[in-house]
Formats: C-alpha cells, sequence, structure tokens
C-alpha cells in the first residue's frame, strides 16, 4: 500500500456579494501546514445577521499524479479551524471533488485550533484524482449564536492511499519450428498489485519475423503490435498470436509492458525445412484448380525490397510462367488505373509496364539462369528472388502451369499491398474542431477518449487504402516546435498531431473510432477528421461522421452510451434524439446548461418558487429517470421518476410550483448558471433493448414578483419578502421583561427585590400574503410556515432562528416559533400573525466589540466578555482586577513559556492556553481552566470597565453588547 500527502494548488471560495457568506483572506496560507492561517475578512455575524456563515472552501488541483493503473482505496481530508470571538458553528459539510463521495460531517470549531481527519472508502478512479478538477469542498454552516467572531483555517490536505498496479510478463512459444512458417506464441501479463487499471503491451518483433494475426486470448493486438490487455482487475490476462518466420536462425522477440515498464523476452529458433520428395508425375498432364491454390499477403512501401519463394520443383519447367497483375494504381495524380493481365511470349514475366515506369521489376536473382535483362528461366531447385515496386498499389502476382498460351491452372498468388512513403504524402482532406472555452472547462488534466462513428462513401470502383493518417480520427493536444502552439495553420495541426485513432477498415459502413489523448491544459485542443489524401482518390470518397463524444478513460472498457444526435435534445425544429440501453446499463451524464433567461426579470424585482424540469419522451419499455438540478456553486439535488411505456402524458414532469428542491429562496440567484443533469438507466432484465426517444427537455421556473415594503424582515440572512411577505404591523417590546423575586418582610410596610433576572419576551409580526388564487397564497404559506420552524440538533433542542428589522440596524433577535401561524382566509389572500420567542430577552448587535483594557459597555443586559492575555514566562500566578467592579480572577499556573496565549472565555467559564508546536508548526489549545481558583469572579459587566493585570499583559476585551 503506498500513500499520498498532498496539498492544493488552486483554492477558491463563495462569494460574499449578495450572500450570507463572509469571505476568507490570505487562502494560500491552506498550501501547507506552517502556522500562517485564512481567517475571515470581517467578524462573522450573529446568527440573525446578514454575513453569519463563512464562505466554502473550495481546494483543486492537487497534482496526485497517482501511478496509471493503480488502486485507489481510500481518500483523507484533513484540515485545521477554530474560531475567534463568541461564536458557535457546527461541523461543516465536507465533500470530495470529481469522484463519487457522499458527503460527510467535520467537527464543529471549537476556540482552539483542532485538526479534523474524515476519510472516504471505495474505488475511485486515478484519472479523476489526477485531474485538475479533483479536490475538496469545506461547507462551514450559518453561526447559530447571537454572538459575533472571525473563523481560522490552518491548511487543507489530502491523503491519498493506493495500491499502485505490478505488471509480470512471460511469453513461451506454442509450435513453430521450421523457417518460412508459422510459429504462435502466448503472452501473459500477470497482475501482482490487483489493481483496477488496465496496462498495455508493445510487442517488438526483429528482422526476418512478421507478424500475421492475434489467434485468441483476452483485449487486442493494433496494427502497430501494441496489445490492450484488458486486464482490468483480474489477476492476468493472456493472448495467443501468429508470427512467420522468414530466416533461419536465433530471433529475440521483446515486449515492454506501459504501466510499470515491465519486460520479458522470448527467443525463437527456425531451422530450414526438411526438403519434400515431389511426388512422381502422373502419366497425364496434371490439372491443378483454384482450390488448390496458395495466397499470400504481402504489405511493403516504394522501393523497398522483398523476398518471394518460388519453389516449383516437380512441375515441368517449361510450362510455368509468372503473371504480374495490376488491381489498383493509385498515381501522384489522383487517378485510378486498372490493368488486364499481361501476357508474356517468355518464360517469366515480372514486370507489367516498360522499365522506368510503374511497376515491377527483378533486383537479384539467386540460382537462376540468366537469359536476358528481364525473362528468367525456373531450374529444378528452390529459387528465391527479390523484388521491389516503384509505385503505391494493389498488385497481384499470378503463377501458371500453362499450356503454350493457354493457362491450365493456378499454382499460388501472391497480393502485394504498397504504400506511399509519408514524406512523399501532403495533407489529407480534413474538417478540424475547435473545442470551446466552456468545453475546455470541463476537461481536467488526465487520460481522455474521444469517439465518433466515421462512414467513407466511396464509389464502385474506388480502393479504400490506409495511408498512416487518412480515414480517421485525430487529437492535437501538445507542444510544436518553435513554440507556438496557438497559431498553427491546418497543415501545421495536423502534421504536429501525435494522438490517432486506427483507420476505418472498409467503405460504406458507419464504424466507431476511438482515440485516446492525454489532455493537457496549457496547449489547444483540436478533433481532426481525415478523409483521403490529394494522391490518393479524394473525388472518389466522401467521409461522414457523427458529432465527437469526449469522455474520460477509465480503462475504456464500455464505449460512451447518449441520446444520437445528443444535440436533438435542444434542437427548436422537430429533431428527435433516441438512446438505446439493454438490461443492467445506464447511461453517461448528460448535462445540459446555458438557458435561456433573458425575458426573466431581475432578480431583485422576482423571487423564484419553485423548480420543474419537463421532458418529452416515448419508451418502449420501461426506464428510470435521473434527474440533477446545479445551482452555480456546484450544490446538487436529485429526483427520480421510472418511466413506463403505458403511460397517457408524453411529458415527465418532476417538481413544480412551491417545490424549491431543498434549496433555500436566498439560494436562487443566477439563473443562467443553473444546470440540469439527466441519467437514464434500465436496471431490468429485459429480453429486448429499450429505446428512450427524447423531443424537449426544459426548465421552468416559478416566479413571485416582490412589492416594495417599508420595513424589511430578513430570517438567517433570507429577505422574508421573497416568500411573499408584507410586513403590516411588528411589535417588539421596548426595554426588559424580568422576573423579580421578593423578600416579605411581616410586620413592615415594604417587600424587598432580592434578586432579578431577565425573562423572554414575544416578538409579534401581522403579515399579508397575496397571490393570483387561493391555492397559490396556501402555498406561499406553507412556505413562511417552513421558514420560521426552527430546526433542532442531536438532542431535540430547538436550534434559534436570527431574526432582524431593517429599522433595527446592527441588531438580531434569537427567536423560537412555539405557535402556528394564526390567518384569517380572504377571496385569495390571507391576513397572518406570527408570534415568536426572544429566549434570552434581548436583541444582539451583529458586530463584536473588541477593544483594550478599558471601556464602556452600552448594553441593558450585563455581558461577560473574552479575555486575551500573554503571560509572564517565569510567573505561577497570573491576577486580572477589573477595577469599577471589584471582580477578581486568579490563575495558578507554573508552566507558562516565552509566546504562550491565555484566553479567558468568560460566557462558557473556560480558560485556554495557546501555545505554538514546532513539531507540527501551529498553535496547539489546551484546556486550563482548573488554574482559575474556585471562587474567582467570571467577569460579569455593564457600564465602564477598567481592567489590569500582574504577571501578565491584557491584549484585548471582546464582547456583543445586548440590546
Amino acid at each position: 500500500m503506498s500513500s499520498k500527502t498532498l496539498y492544493p494548488n488552486t483554492i477558491s471560495q463563495s462569494s460574499e456579494s449578495g450572500t450570507r457568506f463572509r469571505k476568507f483572506k490570505d487562502l494560500n496560507n491552506l498550501k501547507n501546514s506552517t502556522s500562517s492561517y485564512a481567517i475571515s475578512e470581517d467578524n462573522i455575524a450573529s446568527s440573525s445577521g446578514t454575513h453569519n456563515r463563512p464562505s466554502t472552501i473550495t481546494t483543486k488541483y492537487y497534482k496526485a499524479n497517482i501511478p496509471a493503473g493503480s488502486k485507489i482505496t481510500k481518500i483523507t481530508l484533513e484540515y485545521a479551524a477554530c474560531y475567534t470571538g463568541n461564536i458557535s458553528i457546527a461541523g461543516p459539510s465536507l465533500d470530495l471533488l470529481n469522484v463519487s463521495a457522499t458527503a460527510k460531517t467535520g467537527k464543529a470549531l471549537t476556540k482552539t485550533m483542532t485538526k479534523t481527519s474524515v476519510s472516504w472508502t471505495g474505488n475511485f478512479s486515478v484519472n479523476s484524482v489526477n485531474s485538475s478538477s479533483f479536490g475538496a469542498t469545506i461547507n462551514f454552516p450559518s453561526n447559530t449564536k447571537s454572538d459575533i467572531g472571525k473563523v481560522k483555517v490552518q491548511y487543507v490536505r489530502l491523503i491519498i492511499e493506493y495500491n499502485a498496479p505490478n505488471f509480470t510478463l512471460s511469453a513461451t512459444k506454442v509450435s513453430g519450428q521450421y523457417t518460412n512458417d508459422d510459429f504462435i506464441v502466448k503472452l501473459t501479463c500477470n497482475n501482482k498489485g490487483q489493481t483496477n487499471g488496465g496496462t498495455n503491451v508493445n510487442i517488438t518483433l526483429p528482422s526476418g519475423v512478421t507478424f500475421i494475426r492475434q489467434e485468441s486470448g483476452d483485449g487486442t493486438i493494433s496494427s502497430n503490435r501494441v496489445w490492450n490487455t484488458n486486464i482490468g482487475s483480474k489477476l492476468s490476462a493472456s493472448v495467443v498470436f501468429r508470427v512467420r518466420v522468414n530466416t533461419d536462425g536465433a530471433h529475440n522477440l521483446s515486449f515492454k509492458e506501459s504501466a510499470t515498464n515491465h519486460t520479458a523476452s522470448l527467443n525463437l529458433k527456425s531451422i530450414p525445412a526438411l526438403p519434400i520428395e515431389p511426388e512422381p508425375e502422373p502419366e497425364d498432364d496434371p490439372q491443378i484448380i483454384i482450390g488448390d491454390v496458395e495466397e499470400f499477403f504481402i504489405q511493403v512501401k516504394p522501393n523497398e525490397e522483398f523476398t518471394l519463394d518460388l519453389n516449383f520443383t516437380g512441375y515441368n519447367k517449361s510450362t510455368v510462367k509468372i503473371y504480374s497483375c495490376v488491381i489498383g494504381i493509385n498515381t501522384f495524380g489522383g487517378n485510378f488505373n486498372n490493368y488486364s493481365q499481361d501476357n508474356c511470349t517468355e518464360n517469366i514475366l515480372i514486370y507489367s509496364m516498360s522499365l522506368g515506369q510503374w511497376g515491377w521489376r527483378a533486383v537479384t536473382i539467386v540460382e537462376n539462369q540468366h537469359i536476358s535483362p528481364w525473362n528468367y528461366e525456373l531450374s529444378e531447385s528452390a529459387m528465391q528472388n527479390k523484388f521491389k515496386c516503384l509505385t503505391p498499389g494493389e498488385y497481384c502476382l499470378a503463377i501458371y502451369d500453362v499450356d503454350n498460351t493457354t493457362s491450365t491452372g493456378l499454382l499460388r498468388k501472391i497480393n502485394i499491398s504498397v504504400k506511399p512513403n509519408s514524406e512523399a504524402l501532403s495533407t489529407p482532406n480534413c474538417t478540424i474542431l475547435k473545442l470551446s472555452s466552456e468545453e475546455l472547462d470541463r476537461l481536467g488534466e488526465g487520460a481522455y477518449i474521444v469517439q465518433s462513428y466515421m462512414k467513407n462513401n466511396i464509389t464502385s470502383d474506388f480502393y479504400h487504402h490506409d495511408w498512416g493518417r487518412n480515414f480517421r480520427i485525430g487529437v492535437f493536444n501538445n507542444e510544436v516546435p518553435g513554440g507556438d502552439s496557438e497559431n498553427l495553420t491546418m497543415e501545421e495541426i495536423f502534421k504536429n498531431a501525435i494522438y490517432w485513432s486506427n483507420s476505418i477498415k472498409e467503405g460504406n459502413n458507419f464504424e466507431l473510432l476511438t482515440c485516446e489523448f492525454i489532455y493537457d491544459e496549457d496547449y489547444p485542443l483540436y478533433l481532426l477528421f481525415t478523409g483521403d489524401y490529394p494522391e490518393g482518390d479524394p473525388v472518389g470518397s466522401s467521409l461522414q461522421f457523427t458529432t465527437p463524444v469526449i469522455k474520460e478513460d477509465e480503462g475504456m472498457n464500455n464505449q460512451c452510451i447518449f441520446p444520437e444526435p445528443i444535440r436533438g435534445i435542444i434542437s427548436k425544429d422537430d429533431s428527435l434524439s433516441q438512446l438505446t440501453l439493454g438490461s443492467f446499463e445506464s447511461s453517461n451524464p448528460i448535462r445540459l446548461y446555458d438557458f435561456d433567461t433573458n425575458d426573466i426579470e431581475s432578480l431583485e424585482k422576482i423571487s423564484i418558487l419553485g423548480f420543474q424540469v419537463n421532458i418529452t419522451c416515448d419508451v418502449t419499455d420501461n426506464l428510470i429517470l435521473l434527474v440533477k438540478l446545479i445551482n452555480p456553486n456546484g450544490v446538487t439535488r436529485e429526483r427520480s421518476i421510472q418511466i413506463t411505456n403505458t403511460r397517457d402524458d408524453r411529458i415527465v414532469s418532476l417538481g413544480g410550483a412551491f417545490d424549491l428542491w431543498g434549496f433555500d429562496v436566498g439560494d436562487l440567484k443566477n439563473l443562467d448558471e443553473w444546470q440540469v443533469e439527466i441519467i437514464v438507466s434500465n436496471p431490468w432484465n429485459n429480453v429486448s433493448e429499450s429505446v428512450l426517444t427524447i423531443e424537449h427537455v426544459e426548465l421552468i421556473f416559478f416566479a413571485n414578483k416582490i412589492k416594495d415594503y417599508l420595513i424589511k424582515c430578513y430570517l438567517n440572512g433570507q429577505d422574508t419578502s421573497h416568500y411573499g411577505m408584507f410586513l403590516e404591523e411588528v411589535d417588539i417590546p421596548t426595554g426588559l421583561k424580568t422576573d423579580v423575586k421578593y423578600l416579605d418582610n411581616a410586620g413592615t410596610d415594604r417587600n424587598d427585590a432580592y434578586r432579578q433576572n431577565i425573562d423572554k419576551k414575544e416578538i409579534t409580526i401581522k403579515f399579508s400574503i397575496h397571490g393570483c388564487t387561493l391555492e397559490e397564497t396556501t402555498n406561499m404559506l406553507r412556505l413562511i410556515g417552513a421558514l420560521f420552524t426552527n430546526k433542532r440538533d442531536e438532542l431535540n433542542r430547538p436550534i434559534p432562528n436570527n431574526l432582524e428589522f431593517s429599522h433595527y440596524p446592527g441588531q438580531y433577535w434569537p427567536v423560537i416559533m412555539e405557535d402556528p401561524i394564526d390567518s384569517d382566509v380572504g377571496t385569495v389572500d390571507y391576513s397572518s400573525t406570527l408570534k415568536l420567542i426572544v429566549p434570552d430577552g434581548t436583541s444582539f448587535s451583529t458586530r463584536e466589540t473588541v477593544t483594550s483594557f478599558a471601556g464602556n459597555i452600552n448594553s441593558i443586559a450585563k455581558i461577560n466578555p473574552t479575555l486575551e492575555l500573554i503571560p509572564s514566562p517565569e510567573a505561577n500566578q497570573v491576577t486580572i482586577r477589573e477595577l469599577e467592579s471589584k471582580q477578581v480572577m486568579v490563575l495558578n499556573y507554573d508552566s507558562f513559556v516565552e509566546g504562550d496565549i491565555v484566553q479567558v472565555d468568560c460566557e462558557n467559564q473556560k480558560v485556554w492556553l495557546k501555545r505554538y508546536s514546532s513539531e507540527i508548526e501551529e498553535y496547539m489549545d489546551y484546556d486550563i481552566t482548573f488554574s482559575a481558583d474556585w471562587h474567582c469572579d467570571w467577569f460579569s459587566l455593564i457600564g465602564a470597565y477598567y481592567f489590569e493585570c500582574e504577571n501578565a499583559t491584557l491584549r484585548t476585551v471582546s464582547f456583543i453588547e445586548r440590546g
């Protein structure tokens, strides 16, 4: 097992403008584990304040560089955070990006810098983790206290645990012995690392050995002799293939595996075949029929020598003739020529046209009597001739047993395909597509595949030919000589592209082509679709291809499954898209974005009160639709539905008016950046495939016009007017409601008040709701009721909501709704009364006050401050006095050192020691509440105050005013 501890290279956060978020500053400090940290730019507001929630931190681009083929089993997110002031931030929601993982919850923040560690286990894609889009988010909740403060985050890091690939190779000879015979080879790849990733094996053949074909086994061997093992999570994969050994002696085959560079070799030894005794000649002339013909296929380049074994012992040498038949010559002028068989009165003809033109010519003759420059007589012994072809084309050498001028039997037929030299070719006809910046933003650095169906429409006399880079898909995304990858011509893009698919195998049929490439965001990305070369026959063919699809390469076990044509879903005409799914298959995610919201009024004038996704479709059998709604911050809400072929309505609807899909009204911003994602699955074992035909997809926003109100009301930062709430009357009792205890002095005319406590008080809000119909108004009232209902913690205690009013700036009230809303129903509206309890009996300031040793508290209720001081290293006792109220606190601690900070939290009656650790390069928090004297004063202040310290320096006095 291997592991990597990684820090992010890219960090972003939620915007503060128009939201409840409070931004951080110094985010780059999170990229390492030093003592520096990111901290809120300003105080986080109280629970009823506007900016009462720390910004969501998004970290990406960890540069994991996990080896291809590894099996990632565990990802751990670690971070350190704390708060200042007197706020309460529950555990944040923690999520991983670009991989499939369920969000988890971290630790609630404390006053001390505390490390949180959360892990996910599973089988994560290496490409996803290596992508620049991989990362993690820390989504803090809102402050639930009536005080203010800041949040500090010291570092964010990910620990990746994985099994690295460990492949080994072995090769054995299955059969084969003689020269000019076939050898069968078995190649095995073992997966000792037991990882999920695949690997390829390059097969290198020495001179004198020719690859024939793959016989059986796992995966496929490509035309350039690369074995795609398809080993996946299997322990082993094997392939059996055939080669031909053309020369005597030892031949060393070498193999190299691409993931871990393991190698293997195999030595094939060939010996000359024993001579075959000729059969006795029949009394009558032999008649050899086509069924006895040996056919050979040879592929060479112009001017490349090759050897033919012309062994015809046993036949009458005077009756054997060789003819050269030109099947097709692709001239450099683009003409296509057919030639008939060229007969000759000489014994052997080995070229079809005169010397100096296109065709064949002999180079050397072995064991042959020289009669004339171009005609030769066969000997009784074996004869080998070396040939070379001058011109690209398709040729056939036909060898007959003849009787004078009449051919009586075909002895051997040799087909020769001659490819042109690549340096002699120009640029083929080509279509080049450049991806937009928006499309590129969806890619992260890593391995991808591009797929498209392609067809070469050819005429009857066109010969389909593979000349290296024609009739295929290419990808340009790399550096070029000279360094300028941006300003390239079509020819430069073609010549410098390094990623190519295989060619179409034949004409007039659609074939799925796949091109693998490694995306590098430093260079532009072009997709190339090539036709024929000008040197071929471009007039005789035309190329068709479907819209290409790019997906992350996860082993290429499955091709992309999506509706075709994909753009038919968003077409405004009558175009349809069809998706075919077999049993237990699922489509790839289909993401719809860039919705036209130009006709929607500004969100300052309307509020969104519902979403609905409509899909107009038909289906031949039952399917499941999963629909995701994604907001601009990447937060996703999901709905699913089963669609059947027996339903009456062609429109499948999810959501509707007053259905917010779990979002808050205050979150519904930037409608043009919302996205819809659709995944279709077939979880049934059907006899036949199920076909989904999609005509149209639309996203519907349900909006309510916002009226201008004199008094604005905010609950947890959300403007209640967006819910259609029109405030008519607000009753907030001024001053304190108290519970006073009196001592009854018998026999006297007075009662002595001996205890006074602040009691809860009630806020009454009268409001009206006006909808277009009574049903609409009722639904709006239900949303308001849900908005004001308190959430509860794990102990079932209500969590107060923070209530603010525009005519009480800088104040909020923590409130609890005990009773339901009281409403009187009108024709199409409601007159309602809402009563809210303020448990603390006062409002709170939305901003924290921070002073030095002296100041004044303007609250109508006492407050308990937080003190921060620097103790003297040699001191074993620290005394803190407040001179106005005569309160005293004594701390007995004999282990102070240079750099220590002491924090006294009077409200929670806690004393914390903050000490720097050089090992982890950060401050650690220690609870030293035991050092406070048992009978000390936990300062409770109102009015003026003045602190002094012995054996310490008081740095700050922090508190939140109560109104």
